[in-house]
């Protein structure tokens, strides 16, 4: 068995993009949108959140009174990471990347009214510990989910947004095994939601299909 002391956990925050819109009498919104950039338009401002770097995009038709709520709305973000965070309003090759590439964007126009987000499945991550003792956590995968995307080295981390799952995977480490759970509750914390009010499964050794949410995201493929 691996001994020595648990590795220090990771900041862990998910990536979520915000649009800061005016609704009815003057007021301003900003609420979750999906992470693509379908969801950007040239008549709102949008927050993208990358945790540690918070990108600030407005469209070329947004108010001066819709930039300045926006900002406000950045730097309150930023306030609230305990100076780990930073404002960025350089739409660089990470923002469009993070979005799915850099292309057209919806003009003032044709921006719908009101859209509900699209979240899919979830987010998948993976969860391993490197040679240097550190946790790593990556996405690999959101929305769109299968099992192809599920690595039996890591220990697979799946956020449906109301549940948690924990894959372990037939090759992980007893040491990964064992930070498992330290991880997934440093995310929930991390990420504004408190771990006693969210379900945590927990699957060993590769198994997981008795459940039915977790089967249908990866069902088992065809002989």
């Amino acid at each position: 068995a691996e001994s020595g002391f648990d590795p220090a956990q990771p900041l862990l925050f998910k990536h979520r993009l915000y649009q800061v819109t005016m609704k009815k009498k003057n007021a301003y919104v900003m609420q979750e949108v999906t992470v693509q950039r379908s969801s950007l338009n040239h008549r709102d401002c949008f927050i993208l959140d990358l945790g540690e770097l918070l990108y600030v995009w407005c469209g070329d038709d947004a108010s001066h009174r819709l930039k300045f709520a926006c900002e406000a709305r950045a730097k309150a973000l930023e306030r609230e990471r305990w100076g780990r965070a930073k404002v960025r309003h350089e739409a660089d090759d990470d923002f469009w990347n993070v979005l799915g590439g850099e292309g057209p964007v919806t003009s003032a126009d044709e921006a719908p009214a009101d859209v509900e987000p699209d979240f899919g499945e979830g987010v998948l991550f993976k969860m391993f510990i490197d040679e240097a003792r550190r946790i790593q956590v990556e996405e690999v995968g959101r929305r769109e989910l299968d099992r192809s995307m599920l690595d039996d080295a890591c220990i697979m981390i799946l956020d449906t947004r109301t549940e948690l799952f924990l894959w372990h995977g037939k090759h992980t480490t007893e040491l990964e095994r064992r930070n498992a759970m330290k991880t997934a509750v440093n995310y929930l914390r991390m990420n504004g939601r408190c771990p006693q009010q969210t379900a945590i499964h927990v699957f060993k050794n590769g198994n997981g299909m008795r459940n039915k949410t977790w089967a249908a995201i990866f069902p088992h493929t065809a002989q």
